[in-house]
């Protein structure tokens, strides 16, 4: 077993490119992340592709009428959906047993809030104006409370999937989403024009979502059970406090991405909000990068919170290598990436690139809000959240209405969006920094080896028949002040007296 041992660790250094890839993709922390990660990127391209097939094949009016749609149900689910997903990638890890009794619930009880969000939505149909005049038939209110229904669990089952380490099924799930609400708009654009964008949209969803969730519930919660240990399920207790604290820093965080626009929008021209709102997105999509790689985190720390330093670490390093290349190209290709839009989209080329660099100071936020998670932390968790909405928002929205974003320096509004976003999120990061910088220095002992590599020792264990024999094994974290590790009988770490 020894010299098994010792050619398994000799192994990456032999092993080609594709091999040490292989390797580290093996480790759970790096599979997961890299699978996010991917499909935020196939999500960027269908979705970009969905939007410019629409605009093509439908008639302006038919893609307002579509997309507004589209958004209602999108926000209503998200308002639930996405702000519940901390909390199954932080407890599904250790629902042992009782997992699929969570997932369960967690379908029910977000379910029935947003049927209540869509019937008062649609209640208030006369408010919303003309884009959703089609609602006010019952037929049309009822089937859009279903969609809202759908689009809920199509939002939340990913968050099953992250807390039960199968995150390699999110990109796939996401693809074939777009592959075929793609396919559908193009066949529907002959034989239903008034409406092709919104079905194709809701079909999508249906056919994703059904035989996505005879495999959770078939296979993957039957293994999870079948592969679980005998730990303690969380409290209902300790799930509603964490929940609450969660949920409420989510919304705040939810607002600053979603309310900026809105005031942007309330301030400037039109044409100006066009460029603004593409850009919007564009961050957007950045910060999917490090949010993807906190929700890893936050489900591997619980599954093994000895390494949750290591991963830390990792998840730090990797946002960093990625976005340092993102602003790269943003920041220097930002003109000719607008140009390609029309003359018009340059002016938003300052705003671009600013955002580009805020990328850097919301990722290490996210990294921390992810170690948050993973250790329960919901105070400090929902506190951190509240801060940042309320400093994005609130520096905003003062700067535009005081000074119309010209901040007294003559910048265009959209310029000035872009600088107070910065500035606000480098300063609530500055202030979480000292408590991140706290946690990797005194938990170093405990961190483990860094995610895909796992270092080994040599060890003498004389038995209690007085046999001795030699090994080699992964070693476990030494205690918290510095004692070796206990095993059942003497050991002799090699080159110990």
């Amino acid at each position: 077993m020894a010299d098994l041992a010792a050619r398994l660790a000799a192994v990456p250094r032999s092993l080609p490119v594709v091999g040490r890839l292989r390797s580290h993709l093996s480790d759970s922390f790096s599979r997961n992340a890299y699978a996010l990660m991917v499909n935020t990127g196939m999500n960027g391209v269908l979705g970009l592709a969905f939007w410019v097939v629409a605009a093509r094949h439908y008639a302006p009016a038919d893609v307002g009428r579509g997309s507004a749609l589209i958004s209602a149900f999108t926000l209503l689910s998200a308002v639930i959906g996405i702000n519940v997903t901390g909390t199954l990638t932080r407890f599904l890890p250790r629902t042992g047993r009782h997992t699929t009794r969570f997932v369960l619930t967690t379908y029910w009880l977000s379910s029935a809030i947003v049927v209540a969000l869509a019937l008062g939505f649609v209640a208030l149909v006369p408010l919303w104006g003309p884009s959703f005049a089609g609602l006010a038939d019952p037929g049309a209110a009822a089937l859009f409370v279903a969609v809202v229904v759908l689009s809920g669990i199509f939002t939340v089952q990913d968050g099953v999937l992250v807390g039960l380490r199968r995150s390699v099924w999110v990109p796939v799930e996401n693809t074939v989403f777009g592959v075929v609400k793609l396919v559908l708009l193009i066949a529907l654009a002959t034989v239903l024009p008034g409406d092709g964008v919104y079905v194709s949209f809701v079909v999508g969803m249906a056919v994703v979502t059904l035989p996505l969730n005879v495999l959770i519930y078939g296979r993957l919660l039957r293994k999870a059970r079948a592969t679980a240990g005998a730990g303690e399920p969380p409290s209902r207790a300790e799930v509603r406090r964490f929940l609450a604290g969660d949920y409420v820093g989510a919304l705040f965080s939810f607002s600053a991405a979603y309310v900026v626009p809105v005031i942007v929008a309330a301030v400037v021209l039109p044409e100006t909000f066009a460029s603004f709102y593409i850009v919007w997105m564009v961050w957007g999509s950045l910060q999917l990068i490090p949010i993807n790689l906190a929700q890893s985190l936050t489900v591997e720390g619980v599954y093994d919170a000895g390494r949750l330093v290591s991963y830390t670490r990792s998840a730090l390093r990797r946002a960093g290598v990625i976005l340092l290349i993102a602003a790269l190209v943003l920041g220097l290709g930002a003109p000719v990436l607008l140009g390609v839009l029309g003359p018009g989209y340059l002016e938003a080329t300052t705003l671009l690139q600013l955002l580009a660099l805020t990328a850097f100071p919301r990722a290490v936020l996210e990294v921390w809000l992810g170690v948050l998670r993973a250790r329960g932390r919901s105070r400090a968790l929902a506190r951190v959240q509240v801060a940042s909405g309320i400093a994005v928002v609130g520096s905003v929205t003062l700067g535009l209405l005081l000074d119309d974003g010209h901040l007294g320096m003559g910048l265009a509004p959209i310029t000035g969006v872009g600088v107070l976003v910065l500035v606000s999120q480098t300063a609530v990061t500055l202030s979480i920094l000292p408590a991140l910088v706290r946690f990797l220095r005194s938990s170093r002992a405990r961190g483990g080896p860094p995610p895909g590599r796992t270092r080994l020792i040599e060890l003498t264990v004389v038995r209690a028949d007085a046999r001795e024999t030699t090994d080699r094994v992964p070693p476990r974290p030494a205690s918290p002040r510095g004692r070796a590790p206990t095993l059942p009988g003497r050991v002799r770490l090699r080159g110990d007296r």
